[in-house]
């Protein structure tokens, strides 16, 4: 048995075109248990049929059905009628009505011992009761399922359950049971290749993230969410995902998208007639307006949703909405209806309080008079298991105590014994372990210094910035010291740029940094070339003789890749080459790729001359240079790689920011992604914008 969370018009009316049809079914099966009824039936499901574009009277119609089917022997199709009938309910948002059916229909699946759909409905109820604002209900009722799915190891009822649980928490304000909770669950609709229930997860996570203020991360989340809502035409999951961008849009102080989010949201609501979802997205257009400084649309939508509210009998929604409507009014110089919202608002949060600590007291005094029956009964339990253990207590104890004598000193030797050999074989580990600590410190001393070493080769960024104001460089080594360098020097009037990426990390891939650090260095001063492919080929020729490689095949095949760009200010010319690392230009949001020479610096099997690339630039681009860092990082969802082509969307997202933003937002979508994974590989990005 299947359910979704997300119902559009079309699929209101197919269920409840599908409801008269199986009543008929069922009767049809038993006619002879329900003869005179008969006609009568058939007149009420032909009605319902005819009223199906009208929810409302349909509904009017199968209640008579329902009434009739009691006829029927066959409890199975009696429990089933009244799940679709509440079912149908609670799509309408007439939560109340659907109550009584749904609990029939629970009784009866746990009267024959259905326990699938005695777990559905257990589910639905739960689904039901958390829509109508009773979130302490729909708790009991969802962990209840969970139980129940759990003893039949059914995954799909296990994974539905607990994203019921996910919005209690959400509604709750209780965040940190969620991320667990749904990250279950999206494992669960992934394996059953349930597209639906991975939307909802994805939306609940953008939720999470928000509320954690994790704005960057949340918005990621909603983009994957409404594009899986979009694939499967899950109207009611497009509008959710409409309103909660709508809250991110507030959140980062874009209050056009916002409005823009809601009224979309609002137009999918009306379509599939969800009136609670009708009554928020309302309700958030008023305090949205309110905030804005105008009282009269502030005003129409809170008392739409209002109105909604009441007449779904949405407390908490009620409550939250009459204070806006007071501070609105108040607003419009309109004291008296100012008061009565207020008035409302404090009577009914009020009673709210009172009903709740009423609940809370009534648990605690049915827990303790429980827990005091059970304490008697374990107390009997005890005294007699007692009384029997020292009969035989007794009878045991000569009989171990000569025993145990005997042990007693053959024991006490043998634990000596055992004591002074402990004693030699901890003193001998004790003294190894301070030798191993004692190295390890050595060798972590060594490699911090190192460090300092190559920090001190690298350029500061301030350097860079002298030229390019608008720059940035992301260097993250995955162990202390990297593989991955950076170079940045100004040569007769040409600005030179590199990121190189040299074979291994650690202290294996520092060593080739520093040799590559020195050969282009020695070349640029030294030689006076004008070229950045002939750079890379000096640069190749000089690494074969400093690692002494002459043959492919015999030889360590070391080396590095390079991006490498000369730059002339004066005539904004950028001479690119590269060797296995390409260059990226972004320009009004459209990336434009140079590719490298598939080659590196060193011995290679068939090496290619390095091409030279001429690019024209414009004030206002941006340039990147990387290693291969980025995009492998293992992490995610599904701990996957991060991949070039989400590299290149992360850089279009952030291309129109200042780059010390970009940097910003590239280094925190790196800590999201990494999120309970190592650091797989150096990471280096550097970008600067064309004066």
């Amino acid at each position: 048995m299947k359910l979704n969370f997300g119902f559009s018009r079309s699929r209101c009316a197919k269920l409840l075109a599908f409801i008269p049809a199986l009543v008929a079914t069922m009767l049809l099966s038993n006619y002879a248990a329900a003869k005179s009824n008969y006609p009568l039936f058939l007149s009420k499901i032909k009605a319902a049929e005819q009223h199906k574009s009208k929810p409302d009277s349909a509904l009017y119609y199968l209640k008579q059905a329902q009434v009739l089917a009691q006829a029927d022997s066959n409890l199975r199709k009696v429990a089933e009628l009244s799940y679709k009938i509440g079912k149908a309910f609670y799509l309408t948002s007439n939560f109340r009505q659907a109550v009584p059916f749904l609990e029939k229909s629970a009784a009866i699946n746990f009267q024959i011992k259905d326990t699938s759909n005695y777990g559905w409905t257990l589910h639905f109820q739960a689904l039901n009761l958390k829509y109508w604002g009773h979130y302490r209900d729909a708790l009991q009722k969802v962990q209840l399922a969970n139980k129940v799915f759990t003893s039949i190891n059914e995954s799909s009822g296990i994974a539905h359950a607990q994203m019921v649980e996910v919005y209690i928490y959400e509604a709750w304000g209780q965040v940190d049971k969620i991320e667990a909770t749904c990250r279950e669950a999206l494992g669960r609709f992934e394996e059953l290749k349930n597209e639906s229930g991975e939307a909802y997860c994805l939306l609940a996570f953008g939720n999470f993230h928000l509320a954690n203020n994790s704005n960057d991360s949340a918005k990621v989340y909603y983009d994957k969410a409404l594009a899986l809502f979009t694939k499967i035409d899950d109207t009611y999951g497009k509008a959710l995902t409409r309103r909660d961008l709508a809250r991110y849009s507030t959140a980062i102080n874009n209050p056009g998208s916002a409005l823009a989010n809601m009224n979309i949201s609002l137009t999918l609501l009306n379509e599939c007639q969800n009136r609670r979802g009708i009554s928020e997205v309302e309700m958030l257009l008023g305090d949205y307006y309110l905030k804005q400084g105008k009282y009269s649309q502030a005003i129409y939508h809170l008392e739409k949703g209002q109105q909604i509210a009441i007449s779904i009998e949405l407390a908490e929604d009620m409550v939250k909405n009459y204070k806006l409507l007071s501070i609105a009014y108040e607003k419009m110089g309109n004291k008296e209806k100012a008061l009565k919202c207020f008035q409302a608002f404090s009577t009914l949060k009020d009673s709210i309080f009172n009903a709740e600590k009423h609940l809370q007291l009534a648990d605690l005094q049915t827990k303790y008079a429980t827990e005091k029956k059970e304490q008697q009964i374990a107390i009997q339990k005890i005294q007699l298991e007692k009384s029997e253990a020292e009969v035989s207590r007794q009878r045991l104890f000569i009989g171990f105590l000569t025993i145990g004598l005997l042990l007693f000193g053959a024991l006490s030797f043998v634990i000596y014994r055992l004591y002074k050999i402990k004693r030699r074989d901890n003193e001998l580990l004790a003294k190894q372990k301070r030798e191993i600590e004692n190295k390890n410190k050595q060798i972590t001393d060594s490699i911090n210094y190192a460090k300092r070493i190559q920090n001190a080769v690298l350029p500061a960024h301030s350097e860079i910035a002298k030229h390019f104001p608008e720059s940035f460089v992301l260097f993250k080594p995955k162990d202390i010291v990297s593989g991955d360098f950076f170079y940045f020097t100004e040569v007769d009037g040409t600005i030179v740029v590199a990121a190189a990426d040299c074979t291994g990390h650690g202290v294996p891939g520092a060593f080739m940094s520093m040799l590559g650090s020195a050969l282009i260095k020695e070349i640029l001063i030294s030689e006076k070339i004008d070229k950045p492919s002939t750079t890379l080929e000096r640069m190749r020729v000089k690494a074969k003789e400093a690692l002494h490689q002459s043959s492919y095949q015999s030889d360590a095949k070391d080396g590095m890749e390079m991006a490498l760009c000369f730059y002339n200010a004066a005539t904004r010319e950028l001479q690119y080459a590269g060797a296995g690392n390409p260059l990226y230009q972004i320009r009004d949001g459209e990336l434009i790729e140079t590719k490298a020479t598939r080659c590196p610096i060193g011995i290679h099997i068939k090496e290619f001359p390095f091409e030279n690339h001429l690019v024209e630039t414009q004030p206002g681009d941006n340039i990147y240079l990387f290693s291969d860092g980025f995009a492998d990082q293992m992490g995610g969802l599904k701990g996957d790689k991060v991949k070039i082509k989400e590299f290149k969307n992360q850089l279009i997202q952030c291309s129109h920011l200042p780059l010390e933003k970009q940097r910003e937002m590239l280094d925190n979508f790196l800590t999201t992604w990494m999120t309970g994974y190592d650091q797989t590989d150096d990471i280096l990005v550097i970008g600067f914008r064309i004066p």
